[in-house]
């Protein structure tokens, strides 16, 4: 379990990192560290709601109300968001992972924005199956 927290960790410090430094780049210097937070939290949402819409509605083939998958996805998005936050944000230590250019090639900054394109496009392309079904289609 301590590994997965550990690979977890890192990855979202990639993401911050990438997210931080593409908001300073577009001007939103003052706000780059809470619309980081935010943009990483949001494709959670996206991933989460994904998950639950699959399995609920293909696997198990349930026919829950939407609002069951919106506030699983959503409690999910805030635990991570909160651990997001502790393990980042909470007494600056995102200062360390920022200040340092070194730690991360510039090659992979294109990651955090695949990240939110798949959760997204993921989500929308599960939705209209779920709407297909729904309609009898499928």
């Amino acid at each position: 379990v301590r590994i997965i927290f550990e690979i977890m960790k890192r990855f979202f410090e990639f993401l911050f990192y990438y997210n931080y430094h593409h908001q300073v780049k577009v001007g939103n210097e003052d706000i780059a560290v809470f619309m980081s937070w935010i943009c990483i939290s949001l494709g959670i949402v996206f991933y989460s709601l994904t998950l639950f819409s699959f399995i609920s509605f293909f696997i198990f083939h349930l026919r829950l109300p939407s609002y069951i998958a919106m506030s699983f996805s959503y409690s999910i998005a805030l635990l991570f968001g909160i651990y997001i936050y502790i393990s980042l944000i909470y007494k600056k230590k995102y200062l360390k992972l920022v200040l340092d250019k070194s730690r991360y090639k510039k090659k992979y900054r294109f990651v955090p924005i695949i990240f939110m394109a798949i959760g997204g496009f993921s989500f929308i392309g599960v939705m209209f199956l779920v709407c297909a079904r729904n309609n009898g289609l499928i």
